[in-house]
């Protein structure tokens, strides 16, 4: 383990700090300068400004023009956060730009991923009754560490390979909710509903509607029981974010009255727009779970109904243009009452069409699931790789010096073995096959279709066919009663079509 030595930032680095143009003078705003504030970090390069100015407005205010490849960071309100410029920009006083003195001491990437791994830091150290804020001071105080110079290059090729990965699996994330979107458009296209004579009810009379218990509430009894509650900020759009649960105190009345069943749809009343009518269905993942009055209970008592179909008509477009317009608002704040979500205008297509929908929605979820556990274990391996880096626990000696951060992805396989055997996690081995026709037990099953699994895998790398073959002959010859070669048994219709004598598996794992 190597300690490297610290510097203060200050000695690093040139802070320099930024204004806001008058906003009484027009000739100061609209040019072709972009003006930097804490709403454009979103996200860690800064390539324009929501806001611009012009040549004149910059002269005559406190800000300043900063060079690109800068590292800007906030130091009232939004503390923690960190971007690098790609662009000459201009910052107001909200706004520090840092700009390395010497090249050859220091990595611009390096430093910008340090300060991001002690974001903590900054937003403890905020002083202020309503804006949190730093000094100048306790910035240029703030101590660095110091490795060799390709070393802090290899550091940061590192850490930028693997939030790329993490950025991948985010995006696949998110492809995977427009997949359904637009699933839902082409299959129940609501502009002309004239033409397809599909029911068109209230919600009321095809299901229960109930908000949920109210916190603070006071009781004569004191006997409770203590269960697990799902606020607005467990209730997204379309899924449930249980990272962070909290409890509450009921009587056994109250459980009973509003302990969630799978396939209730839960949706919030409101609050800033974008939350209005927000909803996801409840398939049991906590046990004895209630909900709090700012969220509704919806749940099916009509067979002709598919819960899952609900709750995307809901989000859609339609559902959403009704809420806004039966919406109670105020400034910046929707709500809806129990009595206009009643009203709701439920569109019933043919349940089979609705049936079909939500069997293509739990195949996505089932692959949505593996890509949230492949992220979080690809974020936990970035927080273990950061913290390792800066403390000197890592070999660097096999990471490639690369001055433009240009490596290829698969390359953060072998940067794993720094973090104590990543690239065995990733390996597809004996175990991972077993675990995959598993999910045949008892079936017949052809080696595309093993395949199709495998590709499927989003937390290992994906071997050659030639590799999972050699695999399943050795399964073949050591693990005869959990697996066996069938010929002339087909497993779907697709394998007929060519292949008179397909070469079939038959697995006797448990699951």
């Amino acid at each position: 383990m190597k300690k490297y030595a610290e510097t203060k930032l200050g000695e690093l680095v040139q802070i320099t700090g930024g204004g806001t143009p008058s906003r009484a003078n027009p000739e100061y705003w609209g040019g072709e300068i972009p003006w930097v504030t804490v709403k454009d970090f979103t996200s860690k390069k800064i390539v324009t400004a929501q806001e611009k100015i012009t040549p004149i407005g910059l002269k005559n205010s406190a800000s300043n023009m900063i060079p690109a490849k800068s590292i800007l960071m906030p130091t009232r309100m939004a503390l923690g956060k960190i971007a690098i410029n790609e662009i000459p920009v201009t910052i107001n006083q909200d706004i520090k730009a840092l700009q390395i003195m010497d090249i050859g001491k220091i990595h611009l990437e390096y430093l910008g991923l340090y300060l991001l791994t002690i974001s903590n830091v900054f937003e403890k150290a905020g002083k202020g009754s309503t804006v949190k804020g730093i000094k100048l001071d306790f910035l240029k105080d703030i101590k660095i560490p110091l490795p060799p110079l390709d070393d802090q290059i290899r550091i940061a090729t590192v850490l930028t390979q693997a939030e790329k990965l993490i950025a991948k699996r985010k995006e696949s994330i998110k492809a995977l909710d427009e997949l359904l979107k637009s699933t839902f458009l082409e299959m129940f296209s609501l502009d002309h509903l004239d033409d397809k004579n599909w029911e068109l009810e209230s919600l009321s009379s095809n299901t229960d509607i109930v908000s949920g218990v109210t916190k603070g509430k006071k009781y004569k009894t004191s006997i409770f029981r203590e269960v697990p509650y799902m606020r607005v900020a467990n209730v997204q759009d379309g899924h449930l974010n249980l990272s962070e649960i909290k409890t509450i105190e009921v009587t056994e009345i109250e459980l009973q009255r509003y302990k969630l069943r799978k396939g209730d749809l839960l949706l919030t009343e409101g609050g800033d727009p974008d939350k209005l009518g927000r909803g996801a269905v409840w398939n049991d993942e906590i046990d004895e779970c209630i909900h709090q009055n700012h969220i509704f209970r919806v749940r099916v008592k009509n067979k002709s109904l598919n819960p899952v179909f609900l709750s995307a008509l809901m989000a859609s477009n339609y559902g959403k243009s009704y809420f806004l317009k039966a919406a109670k608002q105020t400034t910046g704040i929707a709500s809806i009452n129990s009595k206009q979500l009643k009203a709701f205008p439920l569109i019933k297509p043919p349940l089979t069409l609705q049936n079909q929908f939500g069997s293509i929605v739990e195949k996505v979820e089932v692959l949505k699931a593996r890509y949230n556990k492949s992220l979080i274990e690809l974020e936990n391996l970035y927080g273990s790789l950061s913290q390792r880096a800066f403390k000197g626990e890592l070999d660097l000696s096999k990471v490639p010096l690369v001055y433009k951060n240009e490596t290829e992805e698969s390359e953060i396989t072998e940067i794993g073995r720094l973090d104590g055997g990543l690239k065995n996690e990733l390996e597809f081995n004996d175990k991972d096959l077993v675990d995959l026709i598993k999910r045949f037990s008892g079936k017949i099953f052809s080696f595309d279709e093993l395949w199709i699994e495998i590709e499927s895998l989003t937390d290992k790398d994906i071997p050659l066919k030639n590799r999972i073959q050699e695999q399943i002959i050795d399964l073949l010859e050591s693990d005869k009663e959990n697996l066996q070669q069938v010929f002339d048994i087909l497993s779907s219709e697709a394998d007929k079509i060519g292949h008179e004598k397909q070469i079939a598996f038959r697995g006797n794992y448990e699951n």
